[in-house]
This record gives structure tokens, C-alpha cells and sequence, in this order.
């Protein structure tokens, strides 16, 4: 089923890469609406949403569901036609503070 819809055509090196730039993206969306929030007038611990605005958004709802999945996953290794795959992101989103504070 993995190799059908795709997954397993990959190496772990290039699902690694590919967690890194997804999760790269995300805490670099952060990183902006933490420094436009900044720049309203929002002190460092306040909150911040995703898209940038005064309220959250579903975005912020389907985020923070991500995030908090991966950090609390215990799927790790999937080995499946003798190709063991690497599945854990939570060691890439515990590595970037805007994931981790958010």
C-alpha cells in the first residue's frame, strides 16, 4: 500500500529532507506572525496567531493539531517489504523553538 500511493519510493534521506523543509516552513510562518505581532504592539509571551490577526483561525486549530500530534506520536518505524522507514517528525519539531513555543 505505502509503495502504491508513493511513500516507500523514497529514501530516508529524502523523507528526512522533505520533514525538515515542511517543518522549516511552518515554524518560518510563525516566525513572521510572531514579528508582525511584535510590531502591533504584542509583548513576547502573548499569544500570536498563525495567519497574523487579532483572533485564531482554523488554521491555528489545525496547526497546533499537527504539532501536538507529532510531539505525543509513538508510531516510529514502519518496516514493510523489507524497507524500514523512519516516521517520527517529533525530534524535527522539538529542534525548531517556533514550533515548540507556538
Amino acid at each position: 500500500m505505502l509503495h502504491g500511493q508513493g511513500t516507500l519510493r523514497f529514501t530516508n534521506e529524502e523523507l528526512t529532507a522533505f520533514k525538515h523543509d515542511i517543518w522549516g516552513t511552518v515554524a518560518g510562518l510563525l516566525q513572521v506572525s510572531k514579528t508582525d505581532a511584535a510590531s502591533r504592539g504584542r509583548e513576547g509571551d502573548d499569544p500570536f496567531w498563525a495567519l497574523g490577526g487579532d483572533q485564531p483561525t482554523e488554521a491555528d486549530a489545525t496547526l497546533i493539531g499537527f504539532i501536538i500530534s507529532v510531539l505525543i506520536s509513538t508510531a516510529y518505524v514502519c518496516c514493510l517489504m523489507q524497507k524500514c522507514i523512519m516516521w517520527s517528525c517529533a525530534n524535527v519539531v522539538a529542534e525548531v523553538p517556533s514550533l515548540r513555543r507556538w
